[in-house]
């Protein structure tokens, strides 16, 4: 691609008409002979138009220049330090103001970032968000040759919250996931959505507390598990407990009050429970 085709090319992908890109350095028409090849640019003109075009000016010299190879050699380095710095939200929005496609090395960069803000974004309770996060992380990961079987069993936790944020357990392909962590990640989360009741030291002493409730729950022991769960509910701020979590803690409490036949305290948290339903919709 010739130095003007490409000038013409970034212009159009910027939505610039040529008098935009020509501003007050140059001439519309200067520009146009440029783009046609009839004229060069001086090296103060050529910098000006790099500028404009947000690419550096060995891109627009280099006949052979692959933009996205440019453009990455620029922003990598950037992506880098807001990943290490989980500054994962951060991270998609200047791929997609920036770059807005993907190599191999790329993809995966992007596959993890989307995984770990899906998981921040589960934590706040954003479901439609987390839905579209998680859609594009699969994406990702469909756009690289690495490996990225760990990502993907992340993603079928993630999916099956997103799906169904009341009874996630029924949603989680359970054979795909364990197929996907080679059988060998037991992750907290898998635990927790599934209520699976098989020993698993919990590292996140909230599901792990949750969980005991669960099992005296289902002991029929509903004054001790109502107990515990209402001393959870009072820790939300200091225990830093997420908006799922929380919702979820609400379902039971929910339930061990009707099998109490206290039906105001049921109602009462009938509502919390749909208030952060209602919340997740964003």
């Amino acid at each position: 691609m010739t130095l003007g085709s490409k000038i013409c090319a970034l212009r159009k992908k910027l939505h610039m008409t040529q008098s935009e890109l020509a501003g007050t350095e140059i001439t519309r028409n200067m520009l146009s002979s440029i783009e046609n090849g009839s004229a060069f640019p001086s090296l103060s003109t050529l910098g000006y138009l790099a500028k404009r075009l947000e690419v550096p000016v060995g891109y627009l010299l280099d006949e052979d220049g692959d933009f996205l190879t440019y453009k990455k050699m620029e922003i990598l380095p950037i992506l880098k330090r807001h990943l290490e710095k989980k500054n994962h939200r951060e991270v998609l929005r200047l791929w997609e103001k920036s770059l807005g496609e993907v190599d191999d090395e790329l993809a995966l960069l992007l596959a993890e970032a989307s995984v770990e803000y899906s998981f921040q974004l589960l934590y706040d309770g954003s479901l439609q968000t987390l839905s579209k996060t998680v859609a594009k992380a699969l994406d990702f990961c469909n756009s690289t040759v690495y490996p990225t079987q760990h990502i993907r069993a992340k993603i079928e936790l993630l999916r099956a919250v997103s799906d169904n944020a009341q009874a996630p357990r029924f949603e989680i392909d359970t054979a795909l996931y364990t197929a996907l962590s080679n059988s060998a990640i037991a992750t907290d989360l898998y635990f927790y959505v599934t209520e699976n009741t098989a020993e698993h030291s919990y590292a996140d002493e909230v599901l792990a507390a949750h969980m005991r409730a669960k099992r005296l729950m289902k002991d029929g022991k509903y004054r001790d598990a109502v107990k515990s769960l209402e001393d959870l509910e009072g820790q939300k701020t200091t225990a830093n407990i997420g908006a799922f979590v929380l919702f979820r803690i609400y379902g039971d409490i929910e339930h061990c009050h009707k099998e109490l036949r206290n039906f105001e305290l049921a109602y009462r948290y009938s509502g919390k429970r749909l208030s952060l339903l209602s919340a997740f919709r964003t």
